[in-house]
């Protein structure tokens, strides 16, 4: 289980999630429409979204980059990918931020890499007493890694782990979906 300064300085989830992923989507006319559109109003607050819609959504009206994410956390672990994976071209993987969108409050998904229509869901959490198997609507879940300028050997370590096992779930992902086709 990674351990980071969040946990130490009692920062809150939601810090930790801007901090490692950054902005979702962009908020505008359009944006409002699309939830009027798809979505309903849920009893908690909020517009809910089916899955799929709000990947749609996160996807239409996402604030960044998805090629070259905003945040260091974000960024580093997409190149590690990009290197684990051997991919030349940054074009072809992306990660979305899903940060206070209808797939955070009501799918529990932070985050989420893609790859040739293979998508890997990430909740990424502060809570290190957090059940893993708690929420089936992602396929990783991502804990706080070790403070970079406290601990350098300890970062690149849960560095390599986690994009190494990133890695490992896109390729077999990869293979399951081409066995189908």
């Amino acid at each position: 289980m990674m351990r980071s300064n969040f946990e130490n300085f009692g920062l809150t989830g939601k810090l930790l999630e801007s901090d490692y992923f950054g902005p979702s989507v962009r908020i505008s006319a359009e944006s409002i429409k699309f939830l009027k559109d798809f979505g309903r109003p849920a009893q908690r607050g909020g517009v809910y979204l089916p899955r799929e819609k709000s990947i749609e959504y996160v996807r239409k009206f996402y604030a960044q980059d998805p090629h070259n994410p905003q945040k260091p956390i974000a960024q580093e672990l997409f190149r590690a990918l990009l290197k684990k994976l051997s991919i030349k071209d940054a074009e072809k993987l992306s990660f979305y931020s899903a940060i206070d969108t209808p797939l955070d409050f009501f799918h529990g998904t932070d985050g989420f890499f893609e790859l040739d229509n293979v998508r890997l869901a990430l909740d990424l959490t502060a809570n290190l007493n957090k059940d893993e198997d708690e929420n089936f609507n992602v396929d990783f879940v991502l804990y706080p890694f070790s403070d970079k300028t406290k601990d350098e050997y300890s970062y690149s370590q849960e560095m390599e782990e986690v994009s190494s096992f990133l890695a490992k779930m896109f390729r077999e992902k990869i293979k399951k979906q081409s066995q189908k086709n």
